[in-house]
């Protein structure tokens, strides 16, 4: 059983934890958080018009600040908080 929304006194937690809008017009959905860790775990594509695409895992403690047609761009988070720009390659069918 998830006590998640109860420990902060609410009933429901939301549907997603982010969005975001890439430079192709695709909306991602960020839905699963891990606790104690603000960033999605993973990460639902969907279309301009709204129909899904694909479900994309970035690396664990990856903070993505940026989507463009061939990368990811972000930051890693170590274990004593300090940020790491990194970029990761990605091929769109």
């Amino acid at each position: 059983m998830d006590y998640r929304g109860y420990l902060c006194g609410l009933k429901s937690m939301p549907q997603f934890s982010r969005l975001i809008l890439d430079s192709e017009g695709m909306i991602w959905v960020g839905r699963e958080a891990a606790w104690g860790f603000a960033e999605p775990l993973s990460w639902e594509v969907y279309s301009q018009s709204g129909e899904w695409v694909a479900v994309v895992k970035p690396p664990p403690h990856f903070r993505i600040t940026a989507i463009l047609r061939s990368e990811i761009l972000g930051v890693i988070v170590d274990d004593l908080g300090r940020e790491f720009p990194a970029a990761f390659s990605m091929e769109r069918g």
